[in-house]
């Protein structure tokens, strides 16, 4: 309830509330620049940057995990859609269908679980490519969780939902339900309705990510540390997040939090460079396949319960 008050008075006095948060950042950073002799190099890659930069790595491919269950939702829906005609009329093909197209699912559980295991168990280096596709993967992270959802103005990872959302969502599952009793009962329609689950089983991962990509602002920012007068600002917009229901982000917000988010993405960069950082690939790797196993999971979670 603080948080969310204090975001509330954010949102209400946004110039106000930014430019003192810059301005303290400022200040903060000439001081901690004054002790390090003016060399803001040497805090970027120095050893504090390095560990903060592990948390903000590990909350990261957490979330890209998570994201990689999401493109499987994706990819089961337009399955559905291509394989309709085969289904209808005929639950016995439907069904045989389902369990071919949730094959995958079981592959990615088993591969969740092998990354888990490989990096506890499997003492290894990176490889060259497995460096270059964990530093893509921080950019297109960053690119499609955040920045791309904010130029559209898509980005609203409501924790709190208004009175308005949840009488939306209620009105929305009762004219699916209605839709899908029609097309299971009377049209026989099975793949019709299985690509419209899925789309919907994605929509609600993809709400739920977006959720998790405001509450973990926080930790993925600590990398700023060293560059205060962004750190301060990323603590504010991340307070922010929790008052979406009152009022959502303006276009200073959404620039703000572009800037915040692409500096976190060249930090890590810069961080994934130095060689000291391999030793906690371990780290990367197990965070990702709790990613990737918890978004499976999860996905079953939400059809079991349908």
């Amino acid at each position: 309830m603080l948080l969310r008050e204090l975001g509330k008075r954010i949102a209400d006095k946004q110039r106000i509330s930014y430019i003192i948060a810059l301005a303290i950042g400022l200040i903060l950073y000439t001081i901690v620049l004054f002790f390090n002799n003016w060399n803001p190099i040497s805090l970027i890659t120095g050893v504090f940057s390095l560990e903060l930069s592990v948390v903000s790595g590990v909350t990261m491919r957490f979330l890209s995990g998570l994201g990689l269950s999401l493109t499987y939702a994706t990819f089961c829906s337009l399955m559905f859609g291509f394989l309709a005609p085969l289904m209808k009329g005929s639950k016995t093909k439907a069904k045989i269908i389902v369990g071919i197209i949730l094959i995958p699912a079981l592959g990615l559980i088993f591969y969740s679980l092998y990354t888990i295991w490989g990096a506890i168990y499997i003492a290894r280096t990176l490889t060259d490519f497995e460096f270059l596709s964990m530093i893509f993967g921080v950019w297109s992270l960053m690119v499609m969780v955040y920045v791309l959802p904010i130029i559209k103005g898509e980005y609203t990872p409501e924790i709190e939902q208004t009175g308005v959302s949840k009488a939306q969502k209620k009105a929305g599952d009762w004219k699916f339900s209605v839709w899908k009793g029609y097309k299971s009962y009377l049209r026989k329609d099975y793949g019709s309705v299985y690509e419209k689950e899925f789309e919907r089983y994605g929509s609600r991962l993809f709400m739920i990510r977006a959720i998790l990509s405001g509450l973990v602002l926080l930790p993925i920012s600590l990398i700023l540390v060293t560059v205060t007068p962004l750190a301060i600002l990323s603590i504010v917009l991340w307070i922010r997040m929790f008052s979406l229901d009152h009022k959502h982000f303006s276009g200073l917000e959404r620039g703000l939090l572009i800037l915040v988010t692409l500096s976190v993405a060249l930090q890590t960069t810069i961080a994934f460079f130095q060689s000291e950082l391999i030793v906690y690939s371990t780290f990367f790797d197990v965070s990702y396949g709790i990613g990737l196993l918890s978004g499976v999971i999860l996905l079953f979670i939400i059809i079991l319960r349908k």
